[in-house]
């Protein structure tokens, strides 16, 4: 089936190719070779939006569930030092909000009820 073929993912590889930035070493350098800012598990979820909130430094991340079947998710920022998991419904859409504050949890919002 389209779901479980990974159209939706494929369709945004060709519609929106990702950004490649390089650059020469470092001797140096403290960072890695390599790095991300987000990694998501498993590939059924598609990071939609990803953009600094309006009113403060805080994260919104939009992802969906794309393959129509539930699982259960998680989202990772690694140079955050903070992970999110939850369950998605088969085409279930979140908005998280990260607080640049890492003593405060993660939270589910819905951007259109502020």
């Amino acid at each position: 089936s389209w779901e479980s073929a990974g159209i939706v993912a494929q369709a945004a590889l060709l519609n929106q190719p990702p950004v490649v930035m390089f650059s020469t070493s470092h001797p140096d350098g403290i960072l890695p070779q390599s790095a991300s800012f987000i990694e998501v598990a498993p590939a059924q979820i598609q990071v939609t939006v990803l953009k600094r909130a309006e009113d403060n430094d805080d994260l919104i991340i939009r992802v969906v569930e794309t393959a129509q079947s539930a699982c259960l998710g998680t989202i990772s920022l690694p140079q955050w030092n903070r992970v999110f998991s939850g369950q998605f419904l088969p085409g279930e859409i979140k908005t998280l909000r990260v607080p640049r504050d890492g003593t405060k949890p993660i939270v589910e919002t819905n951007l259109l009820e502020q």
